[in-house]
């Protein structure tokens, strides 16, 4: 088995600021953005691991919990 290591940030510039220097917020949209774009660049077959930022995962739909009322849950449902 090869076992490689590619840095991402070499890969595309991973920049936190566009080119009229307005400092740009990591969130998962602009994470997303970025990754798809690297996918092209990643070998077939690859592991891509993360860490646990907050920005590589995010929740799409709210789900319900043990404090949702019983007419919240039904019309989730």
């Amino acid at each position: 088995m090869l076992v490689t290591k590619m840095d991402l940030s070499k890969v595309e510039n991973w920049s936190w600021r566009q080119k009229n220097r307005k400092v740009i917020t990591m969130d998962a949209h602009n994470f997303e953005k970025w990754f798809e774009r690297i996918l092209d660049k990643i070998q077939p077959r690859s592991v891509v691991v993360m860490n646990n930022a907050p920005y590589h995962s995010r929740q799409l739909e709210n789900v319900p919990n043990m404090s949702w009322r019983k007419d919240a849950i039904q019309a989730w449902l």
